[in-house]
């Protein structure tokens, strides 16, 4: 769904079209001309900012080469070329320790997980592995691993789910999440293995997908690994006796291949702590993503979640914090901007602004306010403050007072687009 824009490849006359890059009957003078130009750097002309140099790469055993963007440079591509990342200061990204997330130059980064995935013969779980220091001289950088709710945000942000084009419309539909993730996680790297290899993904029954679910699982109980698995929760109407307090497992939708996952212990009291907005949103009818880490029992065919995070997401799959930003979303949809919701991942008190407008020439924050208690209020006059001094000689910034507002009726205009 993101576009492919044409590149200039050493040995070249001219750049490279699309249609030279991906149709069939060009295919072996493409991959000719990329092995013949492998260990040199090619580079993308989409209209992004930078000089958005691309690594040839070489697929071992197959014979295959492709184009790979450089280390730390995806935001200097244009927001619809296929190899844009968000840059780190725009996400929650940037209250990592250095060593936590490290973006190599195949599409790929690694991640350091708080949770093992191999399951060590004493039982304790972990991998010994050194603290990474806190740098005084970044004083934001605190998180020296990556949570489950850390790892969804890297999931969704790295699939672009995140973020909407108008290419988009009609396309963007709870099926891609079939084939997106998992190719996804194939770039993700955690524990000495990618991470597709541990995680389940959404699948229809008889498909390729529930058999490659299959095998994940048959994999993880010769090696003793634990696993992931991701998608949208079945609706609450489906909870059992109606009551989210009772729920004995976790029930997504689509989960062909997936065992049943059993909710014992604290876990799900623990996440109606930490998830309770999602949780609340979920029982009003609210599309919610669920991730769950979990593993067999001993000497059992049964599975227990070790722990769940959630997200609630539009009908188009971008995260949403409140039914008011759904509000946003939509008017956005329909005005055919281009935009993006930057996720918290495991950060505390940094301030993010609830959507990126990403068709002007500068960055520019949307900000959603809902609440008037006095601790809204004195974190929204500090946010202000912010946005002004950082953004009021530059493109600006939006805001929209929906506390004042409750009926939608004077929300702001946007400002017109310019690319």
């Amino acid at each position: 769904m993101f576009e492919t824009f044409e590149v200039e490849v050493p040995g070249a006359q001219f750049p490279c079209s699309k249609g030279y890059q991906t149709e069939k009957d060009k295919a072996k003078l493409w991959q000719r001309l990329l092995k013949n130009a492998h260990g040199k750097q090619a580079k993308c002309l989409c209209h992004g900012q930078g000089a958005k140099l691309l690594n040839i790469r070489y697929l071992k055993g197959s014979e295959h080469y492709f184009l790979a963007r450089c280390a730390n440079t995806g935001s200097e591509h244009a927001f619809d070329c296929r190899f844009f990342s968000e840059a780190e200061s725009r996400s929650g990204l940037r209250a990592y320790v250095e060593g936590v997330v490290l973006e190599g130059g195949d599409n790929d980064v690694s991640v350091r997980l708080s949770h093992a995935i191999q399951i060590r013969a004493n039982n304790d779980g972990d991998d010994p592995q050194p603290v990474l220091a806190l740098n005084p001289r970044k004083p934001r950088r605190t998180q020296r691993v990556m949570t489950l709710l850390g790892l969804l945000h890297l999931l969704w942000t790295r699939s672009n789910l995140h973020a909407w084009v108008p290419a988009m419309e009609g396309k963007r539909k709870d099926a891609i999440l079939e084939w997106q993730l998992k190719k996804t996680a194939e770039n993700i790297k955690t524990h000495r293995m990618t991470l597709d290899r541990v995680l389940l993904t959404p699948a229809q029954r008889g498909s390729m997908d529930a058999r490659r679910n299959v095998s994940v699982l048959d994999t993880a109980k010769k090696h003793n690994y634990r696993l992931l698995a991701i998608g949208v929760l079945e609706p609450f109407a489906g909870a059992v006796e109606d009551s989210v307090d009772q729920m004995p497992a976790l029930s997504l939708m689509n989960s062909a291949g997936i065992p049943k996952l059993y909710l014992n212990g604290q876990v799900w009291p623990d996440a109606q702590k930490s998830f309770a907005r999602e949780i609340a949103a979920w029982k009003k009818g609210a599309k919610t993503i669920a991730i769950a880490f979990f593993n067999l029992r001993q000497n059992s065919k049964y599975y227990d979640v070790l722990e769940v995070a959630l997200m609630r997401v539009s009908d188009m799959l971008i995260p949403l914090d409140s039914s008011l930003e759904g509000v946003v979303e939509t008017m956005l949809r329909e005005q055919k901007r281009k935009f993006s919701k930057p996720l918290r991942f495991d950060a505390d008190e940094q301030t993010l602004p609830d959507f990126w407008l990403n068709d002007l020439e500068d960055e520019y924050p949307m900000e959603v306010f809902g609440m008037n208690t006095a601790d809204y209020l004195q974190r929204k006059a500090a946010k202000i403050i912010h946005y002004q001094t950082e953004y009021s000689k530059r493109s600006g910034w939006w805001q929209w007072d929906a506390a004042e507002d409750p009926d939608a009726r004077n929300i702001p205009q946007l400002p017109p687009a310019m690319k």
